[in-house]
């Protein structure tokens, strides 16, 4: 079974398919070439080599990877000609940390007092998946403009969220 999935990572554990008769018996004359896809799950794309010929009745694949929304997902083998053959279900987590995105634009800035719509960080994968384990330090600077920020200007992200509460 598929498990082990990181975004963008190939699986830890590679899915393994033998080719089986009615009493489940590897075929071990079996070549047939198993093609992989994912069957459930939002957001995904399967990579890697997802075609795979069968050796002695076994289709070992190495290098699947799913890229996308972090969830839930199954796949489907389908070998030529035979039955295919759906996997658990097994997680996709976040991946590394590549960026940040703003959740909340800053708004409601007056002169001297407190933005009414403080800034909201996330800290991102490369699909966009919070990076719910990130700390990383947020420093809020002023990008164009004369203008000098005050308040907390740096902010540690908690389960990959900065959240300011005093900028103006």
């Amino acid at each position: 079974q598929p498990s082990g999935a990181v975004n963008g990572v190939a699986f830890t554990q590679q899915p393994v398919v033998r080719i089986v008769d009615s009493g489940g018996n590897t075929v071990t004359n079996s070549t047939v070439s198993v093609v992989a896809t994912i069957a459930s799950g939002t957001g995904g794309t399967l990579s890697g080599t997802t075609t795979v010929a069968a050796v002695s009745g076994v289709a070992t694949f190495t290098n699947l990877v799913i890229t996308g929304t972090a969830g839930n997902f199954t796949l489907t083998f389908t070998p030529t000609a035979l039955t295919a053959v759906t996997s658990s279900s097994f997680a996709v987590t976040f991946g590394t940390a590549t960026a940040s995105a703003i959740t909340t634009q800053p708004s409601g800035a007056v002169n001297g007092v407190d933005f009414t719509g403080q800034p909201v960080i996330r800290i991102v994968d490369a699909s966009g998946n919070t990076v719910t384990n990130s700390t990383v330090n947020v420093v809020a600077t002023v990008a164009s403009g004369t203008a000098t920020l005050s308040g907390t200007t740096t902010v540690a992200a908690v389960s990959g969220v900065a959240t300011f509460t005093n900028l103006r």
